[in-house]
């Protein structure tokens, strides 16, 4: 049984974007790990109640890896009203590995 290892070292790319885990299998199924910039949110006090969550400081662009190489990038609607910056994100996820990734878009209801 693989187990998460917090100290997994995790190498970045040349083009500062993607992270790499040097074992990405060690994300067993039931937890994944995410961006620190979710830590205290309401979004990761949700995942805690269904899976374990582990926090990792150097995620780069990913705010969520689980098992299996799949990626969550989560844009929130303030970054789509931003600008562009959200779109130079998926680009370089999509150009800079073998992952699988899932883009979740917070959008706000239009009344």
């Amino acid at each position: 049984m693989l187990l998460y290892d917090p100290l997994l070292s995790i190498a970045m790319t040349a083009k500062e974007a993607t992270p790499v885990w040097t074992d990405v299998m060690s994300v067993p199924c039931g937890h994944a790990v995410g961006n620190e910039k979710w830590r205290g949110s309401e979004l990761a006090k949700g995942l805690q109640d269904k899976i374990q969550l582990h926090f990792e400081e150097g995620l780069g662009l990913v705010d969520f890896q689980l098992p299996n190489r799949l990626c969550v990038l989560y844009i929130s609607e303030a970054d789509l009203v931003a600008g562009n910056a959200f779109k130079r994100r998926l680009v370089r996820i999509r150009n800079g590995g073998n992952f699988h990734t899932i883009v979740i878009v917070e959008r706000s209801e239009e009344h």
